[in-house]
Order: C-alpha cells, then sequence, then structure tokens
C-alpha cells in the first residue's frame, strides 16, 4: 500500500510540474481524515474505534460528482466462547480498508452534504499461540476479505479549501469468519477534516 501511496504522490508531482502551479487538478484533490467509533451488531466482534484517510477527486470544486479512495484503521476486541478453531478466545483485530467509490456533493455555502458508496478488500489480523510448556510462540495471522460501504456526510466549510467533517458509514463483510456469523455489520460515526492537498 505504501509503495501505491508513493506512485500516486511521484505521478502528481510530475503531472504539477507539466501544468503549472495554478493546476486545477491539484485544487479538486481533497484528503479526508477523521477519527471516531465502530459499532457491530454482533455477539463474539465488539465496537471498537476507526481511523479514516483517504484521497477524493472532484469533479467541480463545489458540488457534484467525486471519487474516492480510502484507507482506514479499525480496532475491534473479540471474543469467542467454546473456541475449538484458534487458541486465543479473547483479544484484538486489527482491520485495514481498501475501498474505492464515488459519490455526489450537494448544498450551498458553507454547509454541504454527500453521499458514497464504495467496495473493496478489508484486511484483518489476530494473534495466535503456537510452542509447549515454557516455550510459546505469538504469530500472526492475516486474512482478506471483500468488503462494501454506503456513506453519508455532513461538511462545514471554514474556508473554500478546508472543511469539518461528519460522517456515518455502514460497512458490510459479507464472508464467514470464526470471528462473527454470517457476515459482519459495521456502523462508523467520525470527525474530522478535508483539505485540499496544495
Amino acid at each position: 500500500m505504501r509503495f501505491l501511496t508513493v506512485i500516486f504522490f511521484l505521478i502528481s508531482f510530475t503531472v504539477s510540474a507539466q501544468t503549472g502551479t495554478d493546476s486545477t487538478f491539484f485544487s479538486r484533490l481533497y484528503l479526508p481524515f477523521g477519527g471516531g467509533s465502530s459499532m457491530t451488531d454482533d455477539s463474539k466482534t465488539y465496537s471498537g474505534r476507526v481511523l479514516l484517510t483517504g484521497f477524493e477527486y472532484r469533479i467541480r470544486k463545489t458540488n457534484g460528482l467525486l471519487f474516492r479512495f480510502n484507507y482506514d484503521y479499525r480496532l475491534q476486541q473479540y471474543n469467542i466462547k467454546g473456541n475449538s478453531t484458534y487458541n486465543v478466545s479473547k483479544g484484538k483485530l486489527e482491520f485495514t480498508d481498501y475501498l474505492v467509490g464515488f459519490g455526489n456533493r450537494f448544498g450551498k455555502k458553507k454547509l454541504r452534504t454527500f453521499g458514497l458508496i464504495q467496495c473493496g478488500i478489508t484486511s484483518y489480523k489476530y494473534l495466535v499461540v503456537s510452542g509447549q510448556e515454557n516455550d510459546y510462540k505469538l504469530s500472526e495471522v492475516k486474512n482478506e476479505t471483500p468488503a462494501f460501504r454506503g456513506t453519508v456526510g455532513l461538511e462545514y466549510y471554514l474556508n473554500s479549501n478546508v472543511a469539518i467533517t461528519f460522517e456515518s458509514s455502514y460497512t458490510r463483510i459479507p464472508a464467514y469468519s470464526i470471528f462473527w456469523d454470517k457476515g459482519l455489520n459495521i456502523l462508523e460515526l467520525s470527525l474530522g477534516l478535508t483539505t485540499t492537498l496544495f
């Protein structure tokens, strides 16, 4: 993921150098970020915290069509009663979401709203214990599964390039896991900022 981010910035700076500093490309590229809470409806995987980051490109600077890539981190606890598959019954699940999608923004002056649909992959990792008495080892296991998200948001603009944001997202992970039953539903509420790159 870091490699793709570096490539993106290198291409962006090349485009900027070719088109000049007044390029409308950079004036329409926003960097949303924020933090908040994530809640689930599952009895094994509990609510937790979320950190949201992304790149958003707007066809028009104010309202209209937008495209967004999200790279989010979510930390949640789990408790698997009667667990016979893994040898750790309580612990942490660390999720990383890679989601891409499109949406629409509308509103006037300082207050605007938007809606967004995205799909992609969520990667989650957890610890297992191996070894024998007096020689235990912790190993990290990583899985990936498809994810789908719908988001609605409210923005208050401090100026033309910076806004305070409130987002409410519903993420669906349809795949089965030992950590949840028939898919996982996650509601995320976050507060943050969005700003242009330059």
